[in-house]
């Protein structure tokens, strides 16, 4: 994912501030780069942080969310 389509997806959650914050230690890791905006936009949508959030606070949180996100999902067979 791009920088861009990380920053409309924070700023479309209200959550911009939070990602001015994180943003540098966020590129630094690259823990989002592969991400699914998807996962990040349902991240966000469930999970409100303030502004004073560490990065590390917030990535554990993505962490366990992706986690569960993942497994939840199970092929459609009928």
């Amino acid at each position: 994912m791009t920088d861009q389509q990380m920053e409309d997806l924070f700023d479309f959650s209200g959550q911009y501030g939070l990602y001015s914050k994180i943003r540098y230690p966020l590129w630094l890791s690259g823990t989002l780069d592969d991400a699914d905006p998807e996962l990040v936009e349902s991240f966000l949508a469930h999970y409100q942080f303030s502004e004073q959030t560490l990065f590390d606070q917030f990535i554990f949180h993505y962490r366990i969310f992706s986690s569960i996100y993942e497994k939840d999902k199970f092929p459609a067979v009928f």
